[in-house]
Parts: structure tokens; sequence; C-alpha cells
């Protein structure tokens, strides 16, 4: 499916458009339970030389894949939230997802972003439904502008009931909070879910024409913890997954923890290569103007 969406700007990234110059952006997340570089959650303690060779292995991947990338920095206190956001904000420069535990994480970590001067660097993930006035207070005095919408991150919705809640409740509350660039989370649970997802994001970029992406690790690491595959395997399943929603035009996708990087956006690259080049033999239109063939061509050589 290769349809156009809005455009989204964070600072430098720019999300949505069109399939063939869309340069996908990747999201990983950092300092999650179960991180092993995070020392103490609740006090922000970490490995930073573990961060940092991450981060600049992922700048090597951008310049090699022409993809984009962003930060899904969890948090549990705001104390911890100010530690994370802003080693990542000083050693990248790409956007940082905002994604706290509690309410009182997420209230301190939009203020602080607006404390540091990053707020256009940075995305609140996410505004749902049971957000709270506080929150959505908190939002609007931060002066960040763009957030991710989701319905629910229990529950999968049909079609028509996610577009009614996205269109009806969520925009609205995102307005509230001074939030008018919005990417929607179609939502992933378990590895059946994804079917889910693949139909609601096809019917947000039908219906709404808004940016959309989702987790499919949610469901590839879920085996992992509940035992049923190893790590090897999960990461098969997750590539599996990941290539779907390069082939059903995600916008961005949020592919597990930064570690997996390494073969993550080599899953994306390849899948989005192969299929532009496919599009333009098919139309005879061999000029090579899109990003993609950069990578293509160091891969051929």
């Amino acid at each position: 499916m290769n349809s156009y969406t809005q455009v989204v700007k964070v600072e430098k990234s720019i999300i949505g458009g069109d399939f063939r110059n869309k340069r996908t952006l990747l999201v990983g997340s950092v300092f999650y339970r179960g991180d092993k570089s995070v020392l103490n959650h609740e006090k922000g303690l970490f490995d930073k030389q573990t961060i940092r060779g991450y981060v600049e292995e992922i700048e090597k991947l951008k310049e090699l894949s022409g993809l984009q990338h962003a930060y899904d920095v969890i948090f549990e206190s705001v104390e911890a939230a100010r530690k994370f956001i802003s080693f990542i904000a000083d050693v990248s420069e790409d956007p940082i997802f905002l994604d706290g535990v509690s309410k009182q994480a997420r209230i301190g970590s939009v203020l602080f972003a607006k404390e540091i001067g990053i707020e256009d660097r940075c995305v609140v993930n996410a505004i749902l439904c049971e957000t709270s006035d506080d929150e959505l207070n908190a939002i609007l005095n931060s002066n960040i502008k763009c957030a991710v919408l989701m319905a629910s991150e229990m529950a999968m919705f049909k079609p028509t009931e996610l577009i009614d809640i996205v269109a009806n409740k969520l925009i609205s509350l995102a307005k509230r909070a001074g939030i008018h660039q919005w990417l929607v989370d179609v939502g992933v649970i378990d590895l059946p879910s994804m079917a889910f997802s693949l139909r609601n994001l096809r019917s947000v970029k039908e219906k709404l024409k808004l940016p959309v992406g989702c987790a499919p690790c949610n469901a590839a690491y879920k085996l992992l913890v509940d035992g049923k595959l190893r790590l090897e395997e999960v990461r098969a399943v997750n590539s599996a997954l990941l290539s779907m929603l390069v082939l059903e035009d995600a916008d961005y996708i949020i592919y597990g923890p930064i570690k997996a990087a390494s073969y993550a956006f080599h899953v994306c690259a390849t899948v989005k290569a192969v299929k532009v080049y496919g599009e333009e033999i098919e139309k005879r239109d061999f000029r090579k103007t899109s990003f993609i063939h950069g990578y293509l061509k160091k891969l051929s050589k």
C-alpha cells in the first residue's frame, strides 16, 4: 500500500509524505525496564559509555541507509527523566519521544524539555483517552507541538472504531494540550493483534491521512519474556513484522531496544529499497532520485 499522508516536522525530521521519498522514522527504546545499561531506574543511574556506543552505531546506520531515527526515552521518575533526557539530547540530534511510566514522571518530563530548550525536538508519547487534565495542561505549558495519539495500550479496535476514537476524541484532547501535529499509534499487544494493527494502519491512512505507525516489537519480544522463543528467534519474528510495516507504508516504526538497530535498519532499508526499485522498473522510471538508491548502491558495489 502506497499512499500520501500529512507531513509532520519534528525539528530536522520529516514524518509522512509519499512512500517513494519518505525516510521512514525508526524509533528505538532506551532506559526501559530490563535495559541492562540502567543501574537504578528510580534515580536515573546508567552506563553512559554503553548508551553512547549504541548512539554512535545508529549514526552510522542512518548514514548508510538514509532512514531517520528517534529515541523513545522511558523513565519511571522525574529524577530519572531529567538525567535520561538531558543525556540523549546531548549525544544525539534525533527527536526524543517522552515515554513516562507514571503521570508525575510524564508531567515532569515535558516541563523539563521546555526548561532545557528542546521542546521542538520532543514528541509526547502518548495522549490516550484517559490522559488527565493535569497532564494536558503540562503539555500545553511545555510548548511541545507533536504527540502520539493512541486509543488504548491494552485493547485493539476495528478500523471504524479506531477512526472514530482518533477523530472525535484524541484529536480534541491533543488540541487542548496545544498539540497540532499528530502521529497515530494503532497499537500492538501480541502476535495475532498485528493483523488488526495492519488493517488499522491502512484505515488511518485512507480516512485521516495522518502519519501512522506502531511498535511490532511488543509482540515479538513478548515471546522472549514468556519463554516461548530464544533471542535469535525473536529477532527473526521482529524482522518479519518490521518488513510487513514497511510494505504497508508505516510512517514510523518503534523497532525495539536501541541495540536492535543493528538489524532493524537493514531489514527496513532493504525492504523499502527493493520495493521502490521494483516500482521504478514497472513504471520504467529510472531517474534514481529516491534517497534509498544510495543504500542499494553502497551494498551493490
